[in-house]
């Protein structure tokens, strides 16, 4: 469905700042809160799953659930817990991963953003940490007939440390441009995935999941317009002293 709204320059939506549009794409237990204590991957993806809303993959105890800052003694991080008390982790020298599926199909009428913290202990070294973003049928019980779109590799936070980590999906990348037959209108999972060495570990928190419209603005002889905020698909665009169109496009 596409609408194109005319709108005059002068008006601008300064009260929310003038960022584009994002909606949320929910993340089950994003920040590994549930269930509210320690716990270890045992072998059992069913039962992972019933308990953390989190499908697994690695090796039983190296995939697990923590609250870092219960454990001062220890000093694993300067900085705090990004949100909560938990972080899910991949350990010790054992590759392992945590995915969903998220209920939201791809559209090429939308962009991606997939953000976490990456957490570096202050007693362990930082492993290979990936992101990615796959599309499959809904239900998927395992990652063995999903599509990978895209990965990023983290970079070390230092120890002690978190860091933003964010893979962005859309044009410009070459599985959004010409994406793999059918992926279009699958459902996305997302990854988290780790290969440490031995004594390294990645901690992840905090895992967010937007997409934003595209939109193609009318030729204004060469002018810079500036989507200043969009409210359930209609558009204010910014662009000084002249009257200006966007088209929104979602499939």
């Amino acid at each position: 469905m596409k609408s194109i709204i005319p709108v005059f320059a002068l008006v601008v939506c300064l009260s929310v700042g003038g960022s584009a549009w994002a909606e949320g794409i929910t993340v089950n237990n994003a920040s590994f809160e549930t269930p509210g204590e320690e716990c270890y991957y045992q072998g059992d993806d069913a039962a992972w799953f019933d308990l953390t809303q989190w499908h697994a993959i690695g090796t039983a105890w190296y995939v697990a659930i923590y609250p870092p800052g219960w454990y001062p003694e220890y000093h694993f991080y300067d900085d705090p817990t990004p949100d909560g008390d938990f972080v899910g982790c991949s350990s010790y020298g054992y590759p392992g991963s945590l995915w969903q599926q998220t209920g939201h199909a791809f559209s090429t009428g939308e962009s991606y953003t997939l953000s976490v913290y990456d957490g570096c202990r202050t007693d362990l070294g930082f492993p290979t940490s990936k992101i990615r973003l796959y599309a499959a049928d809904p239900g998927a019980t395992d990652l063995s007939t999903a599509t990978l779109l895209k990965e990023v590799t983290a970079t070390d936070p230092g120890a002690g440390k978190f860091a933003l980590q964010t893979l962005t999906f859309g044009p410009g990348d070459a599985n959004y441009d010409s994406p793999p037959e059918g992926a279009v209108g699958k459902d996305f999972i997302i990854e988290l995935s780790a290969t440490p060495d031995p004594y390294w570990e990645a901690d992840w928190d905090a895992v967010s999941f937007s997409f934003d419209l595209n939109y193609i603005l009318g030729d204004m002889d060469g002018a810079s317009p500036h989507i200043s905020c969009c409210f359930d698909g209609f558009c204010i665009v910014r662009w000084p002293y002249r009257l200006v169109y966007a088209e929104l496009q979602a499939s």
